[in-house]
């Protein structure tokens, strides 16, 4: 499980609940602005527009590394990183937006640098470049991650505030309530 909030420049906030399971089967549930409880989003969903932004609420889930087609490609670099690089393809019954995501895993700490999403509906490419690498907790993350379609001018920047790794969480922690969408925390 994950929780995410967004919180746009304007303090407009969203709050996505990503579910995982071990079979890799997931589901996004969105509390917004103008919802009284939480909505499950269906995956047809799952590709629209973050608070406005070039953000898909499914782009938070790294569910491609769970789809049932991966190939390894030739090991290639990214900026100065020496990177393994996988296509991840969904299989029948693995609901995404996404024809194919392709990764470029950093070697030293296993955490995605850049990342080439095709849509299934023949849209733009979205590529995502994750910044300011950080280990916290033994997991290697990013404090910023840009998405931009390919060919098109702009992009988005997502700053990110990580959770602590010492935060003990438990079941009800992930339970997203009206209540949770109002307050002055800190988006994540």
């Amino acid at each position: 499980r994950t929780m995410i909030t967004v919180t746009t420049p304007d303090h407009t906030r969203v709050r996505y609940l990503l579910t995982q399971d071990e079979t890799g089967h997931a589901s996004i549930e969105a509390l917004r602005k103008t919802d009284k409880a939480p909505v499950k989003l269906a995956p047809e969903h799952w590709g629209e527009g973050v608070a406005g932004t070039l953000f898909y609420p499914e782009d938070f889930a790294n569910g491609q590394f769970f789809w049932a087609k991966q190939t390894v490609l030739l090991p290639a670099k990214y900026g100065m990183r020496d990177c393994f690089v996988l296509k991840s393809e969904p299989g029948p019954g693995q609901p995404t937006q996404y024809a194919s995501v392709t990764s470029w895993i950093d070697q030293k700490t296993g955490s995605p640098v850049y990342v080439e999403a095709v849509p299934q509906n023949g849209s733009p490419t979205k590529q995502f470049v994750f910044y300011d690498l950080e280990q916290i907790g033994g997991l290697w993350l990013s404090r910023q991650v840009e998405v931009k379609l390919a060919g098109k001018p702009g992009s988005t920047i997502l700053l990110i505030d990580h959770g602590s790794p010492h935060a003990h969480l438990t079941r009800k922690d992930f339970s997203l309530t009206a209540s949770q969408s109002t307050g002055s925390d800190s988006g994540q």
